[in-house]
C-alpha cells in the first residue's frame, strides 16, 4: 500500500481518535493519511462505521477499526507484516470498543448479528490477513454463544459509559443519572442498536443486561460523569490536536 493514501474516519471528541491523531503526528506519518470526520453521515466506500477510528484502504475497503494503534497504521502504510492477535480476542475487543456493536449484542441477546462481513473484516483485519470472512465466521460460529456469555458483563459495563455519554450530551445531571431506570436504559439500547426500524429485533423484549446497566450507572454515576466531562474538556482544550485536525481538513 506504499505510495497510496489510506483514510482514517474519526470523530473529534472520541478519545481513541484523539490519541491516534497525536501518535501519528509524533511518528511523522499523519500527513500520509487522509482524515474524514464523522460528525454526520458520509459515504465511506465499502466500509461501515461500526466504531472509530476506522481505517479504509485507497479502494474504499475496510481494513481495521478501534482498537487500533499508530504503529499498526504505520505498518499498513508501509505494506509491512502485521503482528495480529488471536481472532477470538480481537472479535471480543472490537465489540467492547463499539457502542453500536455492543448495543446490537444486548438488544438481540446474541453475537450472531456481528458475524457479517462488514464487522468481521475490520475487526479481525481479514483483508490484511488474506483471510476470508467465511473462514473466520465458521471458526467463530462454534463458540459464539460461549463468547457472549463470557463477555456480556464486560459489554454491559462498556456500554454503560456510552449511555452516560449520550445522557450527558443531552444535559443529564448527577441527580438524573442516579435516577436512571431499567426502562430508560432498555429504550436507549434499542435506539442505539437500530436505525429507525432497521435492525430492531422482531420480538419486542427488553435488552439483555438492562437492569445491570441501570444499577451500574446509579452506583457509579459520579465517577462516570466525571470521566465523560474530563475527556470532553481535555480533548477540546488540546490546542495541538485542534491544530492538527484543522490542518488536515483544510
Amino acid at each position: 500500500m506504499a505510495g497510496q493514501r489510506i483514510t482514517i474516519a474519526l470523530h473529534p471528541l472520541c478519545p481513541s481518535s484523539h490519541k491516534l491523531v497525536l501518535d501519528l503526528d509524533k511518528m511523522n506519518i499523519l500527513d500520509k493519511v487522509e482524515i474524514v470526520i464523522l460528525d454526520k453521515p458520509r459515504p465511506l466506500g465499502k466500509a461501515f462505521p461500526w466504531s472509530v477510528p476506522l481505517v479504509i484502504s485507497p479502494e474504499g475497503e475496510p481494513l481495521a477499526m478501534d482498537p487500533i494503534e499508530a504503529e499498526e497504521i504505520k505498518t499498513i502504510i508501509e505494506n509491512g507484516s502485521l503482528k495480529l492477535g488471536d481472532e477470538r480476542k480481537m472479535f471480543s475487543s472490537s465489540i467492547l470498543y463499539s457502542a453500536y456493536a455492543s448495543s446490537i449484542a444486548l438488544a438481540h441477546r446474541s453475537l450472531e448479528p456481528l458475524l457479517g462481513d462488514s464487522f468481521l473484516r475490520p475487526a479481525l483485519r481479514l483483508d490484511l490477513r488474506n483471510r476470508s470472512p467465511q473462514e473466520a465466521r465458521q471458526q467463530l460460529q462454534s463458540v459464539i454463544n460461549d463468547i457472549y456469555m463470557g463477555e456480556r458483563e464486560r459489554i454491559a459495563r462498556s456500554l454503560s459509559v456510552s449511555i452516560v455519554r449520550y445522557l450527558w450530551y443531552n444535559g443529564a445531571t448527577l441527580e438524573d443519572l442516579k435516577s436512571v431506570d431499567t426502562h430508560t436504559v432498555g429504550a436507549v439500547i434499542l435506539g442505539m442498536a437500530s436505525i429507525g426500524r432497521s435492525f430492531l429485533p422482531v420480538v419486542p423484549k427488553r435488552p439483555d443486561m438492562a437492569e445491570f446497566i441501570a444499577g451500574f450507572i446509579k452506583r457509579r454515576a459520579r465517577g462516570l460523569l466525571a470521566k465523560i466531562e474530563r475527556e470532553y474538556h481535555e480533548i477540546l482544550g488540546d490546542n495541538r490536536y485542534q491544530e492538527l485536525l484543522g490542518r488536515k481538513l483544510h
